[in-house]
């Protein structure tokens, strides 16, 4: 998806990823007679923000999620419907791509949109490290 600048993205651009993105994974679930309600996706930066905004949009596609450095893609209208999902967002406290509030930006609205959501910021930029590791096998074990 297209950016107009920095942590700005193309609200056009990314609403349709975000649909092909949710065909693709309707089709996946049909194809391959995957548990819908057991698929967990897992996204790192901009795949994370891709996630986010699939939530946003098409609730019923994201059941368990892990986000890795995410920050707000959509502004605008978003699905009314109501998500029922679990959410794991690690944000990196010393991560100089996504704004310092991204993070719980994006866990505040959604949680709004009804999605259980466990934020935590661990000590890292916005590369991967092994605290990521052991924060998602945790979360997956809780």
């Amino acid at each position: 998806f297209r950016r107009e600048g920095e942590g700005t993205f193309d609200q056009k651009d990314i609403r349709a990823e975000a649909a092909a993105f949710n065909a693709f994974l309707a089709g996946a679930i049909r194809g391959y007679a995957l548990e819908a309600d057991k698929l967990m996706l897992l996204g790192y930066s901009n795949g994370a923000d891709m996630i986010g905004a699939l939530a946003c949009l098409y609730p019923d596609s994201v059941k368990q999620a892990v986000l890795l450095r995410p920050m707000p893609a959509l502004s605008g209208d978003i699905s009314a419907d109501k998500g029922e999902g679990r959410l794991l967002l690690l944000s990196g406290a010393d991560d100089n791509l996504v704004p310092p509030q991204g993070g719980e930006t994006l866990r505040n609205a959604l949680e709004g949109h009804g999605y259980r959501v466990d934020h935590q910021s661990i000590s890292a930029g916005h590369w991967m490290v092994d605290a990521d590791e052991a924060a998602i096998a945790a979360w997956l074990m809780a």
